[in-house]
């Protein structure tokens, strides 16, 4: 497997900035840095002695495109349970992982720094393709995970899911999680109550819009309504809190504001640049789409770079082949699913009032990142695809940053709601 050195080089100067940044922030040179190491400040009313995480693959610590071992160490949870020192069992997937979304493939990897880059997932072989479960290295850990994100999950499935048999979308990952029947064939919530978990964070939604949005709105062909993701969180919230535990629930960022719909430009660009290449009379350069040429308010899809051709020479004529409807989000599509989110948070911001949750506000996070980024100790953090060091090969979820961006956010809303003085990652 060939990788760019390049990149190599980078992350080693990376690394070594954030191992610099360890050192000064004991020097408290930066307000945003670490005061305290993880475990020396108080957890105040919140009860971490058994901490649970609930959520889909950005609970899970997915990342370019699978679950592995190697990027679920840098999970939002597994990071907010060393900043509190308490345990906390994850499932061990051995490299190259496990794909929700691309079945019998691994991890996705970098093979070549060019445009587009040559990007493509690690190879399974035939014993793992035939049975991936069997990477799952700690299959017999005799409880439940205490990170029981499952990847590809729906909000609706969550209160009674137990498997891909029962999950609507039949997603294997219910299997590889719940591990059921050996687990009593119990739902996410049973086996939280099954390690008599005292806090929770709860993350759901985000799969109920986001698989119209990257199917270009075809599929499926609406998300799902807001009635139906607010009575399943509500349904998974309610049973946690009759049980006694303590909880911080997400809501969801705006979809099209992740690299998946924001890299590729809807027109003709100087190479290597978001910079569009104009015709003779100064007009971009629009590509053709299932109804005719694009315009600025449309977003083509990362994975279009495959199927994409570039226009014939000559001012104005668009690409050769027209995208299909899957590749393009129109604009009426992208108000349908910013519709949903807005709904959905509206949602979540109810429940989280009414059970006197802390309230992790994830859409604003998001949204500043794309409109300012953030300057963190000298590291300038963006939105951007392979350059923003925020998100992931896949364009959707975070990297191992991204992940400690994340944690800190819940780490901040639980200080605040809970009197606590949790130290940032």
């Amino acid at each position: 497997m060939q990788h760019v050195s390049t990149l190599w080089r980078r992350a080693l100067v990376v690394g070594a900035t954030f191992a610099l940044l360890a050192l000064v922030a004991g020097c408290g040179s930066d307000d945003k840095l670490l005061s305290k190491l993880p475990g020396e400040g108080s957890t105040g009313d919140a009860d971490f002695t058994s901490y649970v995480a609930i959520g889909n693959s950005l609970t899970a610590g997915y990342q370019s495109a699978a679950l592995t071992s190697t990027t679920n160490d840098f999970s939002y949870p597994n990071l907010i349970a060393q900043q509190v020192g308490t345990a906390f069992v994850q499932p061990e997937i051995d490299y190259p992982g496990i794909g929700a979304y691309f079945p019998g493939a691994g991890i996705f990897e970098l093979r070549q720094l060019s445009v587009p880059p040559v990007i493509s997932p690690e190879p399974l072989s035939a014993a793992q393709q035939a049975n991936p479960l069997s990477m799952l290295s700690n299959a017999t850990h005799p409880a439940p995970y205490n990170n029981l994100g499952i990847p590809g999950a729906l909000a609706v499935e969550m209160p009674t899911a137990t498997s891909s048999a029962t999950s609507l979308s039949s997603n294997t990952m219910f299997d590889l999680i719940l591990r059921n029947p050996t687990m009593g064939n119990t739902t996410v919530v049973d086996q939280a109550l099954l390690l008599s978990a005292t806090f929770a964070t709860v993350w759901l939604g985000n799969n109920d819009v986001l698989g119209y949005a990257t199917s270009g709105g075809t599929n499926p062909p609406a998300p799902m309504p807001a009635a139906n993701v607010e009575a399943a969180i509500g349904a998974v919230v309610a049973q946690l809190d009759a049980a006694g535990v303590k909880m911080a629930i997400a809501n969801i960022p705006d979809v099209s504001v992740i690299p998946y719909f924001t890299t590729v430009k809807p027109y003709l660009t100087v190479t290597g640049t978001s910079v569009p290449v104009l015709d003779g009379q100064g007009n971009k350069q629009f590509f053709l789409g299932p109804d005719g040429f694009l315009t600025d308010a449309d977003m083509i899809v990362l994975t279009a770079q495959t199927v994409m051709a570039p226009p014939p020479e000559g001012p104005g004529q668009g690409s050769v082949i027209a995208l299909e409807d899957q590749y393009v989000l129109s604009a009426a599509e992208q108000a349908i699913a910013q519709a949903a989110v807005d709904a959905y948070n509206v949602a979540i911001a109810g429940i989280a009032a009414n059970y006197g949750l802390a309230l992790v506000d994830i859409n604003s996070l998001f949204d500043s990142i794309v409109a300012e980024g953030i300057d963190y100790g000298g590291l300038d953090l963006n939105a951007g695809f392979l350059s923003g060091g925020i998100f992931s090969l896949d364009g959707v979820h975070p990297t191992n940053v991204g992940q400690a961006i994340v944690a800190n956010e819940f780490i901040a809303a639980i200080n605040s709601t809970y009197n606590a003085d949790i130290p940032l990652v």
